[in-house]
């Protein structure tokens, strides 16, 4: 995940207007462009492994194996649609190197925020998934595991999605940051 903020960060996206679109494009570096592209795509590729291997971690013998499931499923959803959605945001760039007009590139932006957007819910059914798993299994902390629900609920509620969908990210590392400590709970 990690990687992935660090893409969007080198890469960045644009904002406003046709005008202020095509202006961001014409000043933005290609290559810095591309690689932050590429690192965003890197960091979406590697929840896959994080996504299989907490799956494993919260379905312990003798517990429910769905919910588990579905948290895997659903983090397949979310990279395929990141992948998707940068290679929209990528047509966008060359779109506007190549001369599209603004009210094209106006377009084009709204399609990519609005398939982001649509994808928030993916990253919701994650979180409940896996905290729902987690809570059932007792594999997390009780207030890690019920916070992954709370945020999942919250990312699928459109007017909270996306400040959510930030949330994502900081329970993936604190997840990360509790299971590289050693101070999961204990299972029953």
């Amino acid at each position: 995940m990690v990687l992935s903020v660090v893409g969007l960060v080198i890469h960045g996206y644009p904002s406003g207007s046709g005008a202020q679109i095509k202006h961001w494009i014409a000043t933005a570096s290609g290559t810095r462009f591309g690689v932050g592209i590429w690192i965003e795509a890197l960091g979406y590729l590697l929840f896959v492994p994080f996504a299989a291997w907490l799956a494993r971690e919260l379905r312990p013998p003798g517990h429910a194996e769905w919910p588990a499931d579905v948290a895997f499923g659903a983090a397949i959803l979310c990279t395929g649609s990141a992948l998707l959605i940068n290679g929209l945001w990528t047509g966008v760039f060359d779109a506007g190197r190549n001369g599209a007009d603004q009210s094209i590139l106006a377009a084009a932006y709204y399609l990519t925020t609005d398939a982001y957007a649509a994808s928030v819910p993916f990253y919701g059914l994650f979180l409940i998934a896996a905290g729902a798993a987690a809570v059932i299994a007792r594999t997390l902390p009780p207030w890690l595991a019920w916070a992954g629900v709370v945020i999942g609920v919250l990312a699928i509620i459109p007017p909270t999605g996306m400040l959510a969908s930030a949330a994502l990210w900081l329970w993936v590392i604190a997840v990360c940051g509790r299971v590289a400590m050693g101070l999961r709970t204990r299972r029953t």
